[in-house]
């Protein structure tokens, strides 16, 4: 068989599988070039034995949780503390003192996040960093309580032991790195009078029913990898989980369109962060 033949037959197959999973599970690799989603494919199949993607397509089709493990293999999980620092600057100057505020007004006791696609957590405390320190400036007594959810497994593992290289903290201020983490073995763990109010938990967005009465979703850089049914499917559950006047916030390149904004405002096009109607 020549390369021609090959890489043809090769690009039929990937393009099987693209509509397969867009269908199914209203997943979108169709920005991925060919043989690099054949590449990262390879990897999954060569663990199970499979020999050809029409055949790893019938094993997706009878086996349930392999989608999860078949995410772990495709996507690449980039994050870091405090990625994208406006944004985190923006939660604590503007969207944490009106949660607050409005909940010593209501007599809430519980301040309630909800950190969606966690990976390795680095988000998530990134937000229960930024939650507690306003509770604190702001002398409030309420509880806090966040949910790191990833549907990777392998992902939630890492999020629920807290433990970084130096590296990973080059973006947290040496003071909440004094505050927040214990230093072990050349590791940054951290604390557990933070880790206790943080439950990491393995949750398929798409699939499983949303937490509710929750002040603030983060949700950023997940809806890439979906088609515009499953989008708009985990928005209205975003909307179903937020209080009124909650909070949602996307990655920079993401935005709430069409018929969803019936749900959502714009409160700030800069960092994406949208207020629940």
């Amino acid at each position: 068989m020549t390369k021609t033949i090959l890489d043809r037959r090769i690009g039929r197959e990937v393009e099987s599988f693209n509509d397969f999973v867009f269908e199914r599970f209203g997943l979108d690799f169709s920005n991925y070039r060919a043989s690099a989603l054949k590449r990262r494919l390879q990897i999954r199949m060569n663990a199970l034995g499979i020999d050809s993607i029409p055949l790893y397509i019938e094993y997706l089709k009878s086996t349930n949780g392999e989608i999860a493990h078949l995410l772990d293999t495709i996507t690449i999980h980039v994050t870091e503390f405090f990625r994208d620092r406006s944004v985190f600057e923006y939660m604590n100057d503007k969207i944490m003192p009106e949660i607050i505020g409005n909940k010593s007004r209501r007599f809430d006791t519980c301040l309630r996040i909800w950190s969606a696609g966690c990976s390795s957590g680095e988000e998530t405390y990134s937000l229960a960093i930024i939650a507690f320190d306003s509770i604190e400036r702001l002398g409030s007594d309420l509880r806090l309580r966040i949910y790191g959810t990833d549907i990777s497994r392998k992902a939630c593992k890492r999020a629920k032991a807290g433990a970084y290289p130096a590296a990973k903290l080059a973006n947290v201020p040496k003071r909440m790195i004094h505050r927040y983490f214990d230093e072990s073995d050349g590791e940054y763990v951290v604390k557990e009078s933070l880790k206790r109010r943080v439950k990491i938990v393995a949750h398929d967005l798409v699939m499983d029913d949303p937490f509710k009465e929750i002040d603030l979703v983060f949700c950023r850089n997940v809806f890439i990898h979906f088609n515009a049914i499953v989008r708009n499917k985990v928005l209205e559950k975003f909307a179903e989980a937020l209080k009124p006047g909650g909070f949602l916030v996307l990655g920079k390149s993401e935005a709430i369109t069409g018929s969803m904004r019936r749900y959502f405002e714009l409160v700030s096009a800069r960092n994406k962060v949208y207020r629940k109607r």
